[in-house]
């Protein structure tokens, strides 16, 4: 079994650059619990549901008095992103999870 049998597609992706606010619409108009973060073309981080709850639940005063819609995304994604073609081997991206959490 590969990876294209079980993933989602297409992908939905946001920039560093795009507002936290779009972000959190984007997911819930599709009904996903994470966008990839491209940059140049390269996907570079993940923003989830959960990044922004825990990043601006806890956030400072400062980040309590933002609007969200002034927040980039690039200040509450998880960065460190690790991926694989949709032709990869199931058991081989498992590995790799497992390994990178």
């Amino acid at each position: 079994m590969k990876v294209a049998d079980v993933m989602s597609s297409p992908v939905m992706a946001i920039t560093p650059a795009d507002p936290v606010a779009r972000a959190k619409n984007l997911m819930l108009r599709y009904r996903v619990k994470r966008l990839v973060v491209i940059d140049r073309g390269k996907p570079t981080g993940v923003v989830s549901m959960r990044d922004l709850a825990e990043r601006l639940g806890r956030g400072t005063s400062t980040w309590r008095h933002r609007p969200i819609d002034h927040i980039p995304v690039a200040r509450v994604m998880s960065e460190g992103l690790v991926s694989v073609a949709p032709g990869t081997d199931l058991g081989k991206a498992a590995k790799l999870m497992l390994r990178h959490g």
